[in-house]
This record gives C-alpha cells, structure tokens and sequence, in this order.
C-alpha cells in the first residue's frame, strides 16, 4: 500500500515538475529557478528545448515509478526504475550544490521529495517477503 501510495505521490509531483517545465518553454520568465539559476527571466531558445527535455524525463520517471509500484500494468523496462533513483540522487545534489539560492529553496525540496517517494514505490519488491 505504500509502494501505490509513494508511486501516485512520485507522479503528482512529476506533473508539478512538467507543468513548470511547459511554462518555462513557453516564456515563463522563472529562468532564475531552473539550471543552475544563470538567466534571469525567459531562457533562451536552446535552454527552452532542454527544459522540454526534461519534462520528457519527468513522464518517463512517472511511469517508471507507477510501474515499480505496481499502479499500472504495461510493460515498462525493470531498470528503468533504477535510472530514476540514479537521476533523482544527482538531482538532490545539483540542487544542494547549486549557487541560485532561489532555485536551492525550491528545488531541493522537490528534488528530495521525489527520491523519498522513488524509493518508497520501491519498497513493495525489496521487503516483500516470499511465500
């Protein structure tokens, strides 16, 4: 129950994580909460299609995690869910490490949410015990 549970939390946040993403592609002047906090107000064209990359990414990782938290039943590769836990952890530490203090204050929280509840969605396939 859990697992459900974290893996539905893990996409909720995901969609958070697209919707942001959508805007900043479509001119959303928040350039200063996102890579590395460089540009102020709109990022340009090129770091507009990295920020659709990535809400590319945020779909993949969601269903990954519904998967590996048995929410959904189609055919989604197993290791999959092990690149999310992988980009979820550099996430937290480009977060942390980031000089934009703005972006600091609202990713890393993110950031940290998404690998707890990566890992929880997790949890049903390591502590299950066999019958």
């Amino acid at each position: 129950m859990i697992a459900k549970v974290s893996a539905v939390l893990f996409s909720c946040i995901a969609v958070y994580l697209v919707f942001f993403h959508m805007a900043l592609v479509l001119g959303m002047p928040w350039g200063a909460l996102t890579m590395g906090g460089f540009v102020e107000g709109s990022l340009p064209l090129p770091m507009r299609a990295l920020s659709l990359l990535q809400a590319f990414i945020a779909v993949f990782m969601a269903c990954s995690v519904l998967k590996r938290g048995e929410v959904v039943a189609f055919k989604w590769p197993t290791w999959s869910y092990w690149l999310v836990i992988a980009i979820c952890t550099l996430s937290v530490v480009g977060n942390a490490a980031t000089s934009s203090e703005a972006e600091r204050q609202l990713g890393l929280p993110v950031t940290i949410a998404l690998l707890v509840t990566a890992l929880l969605a997790g949890s049903s396939k390591v502590l299950r015990r066999p019958a």
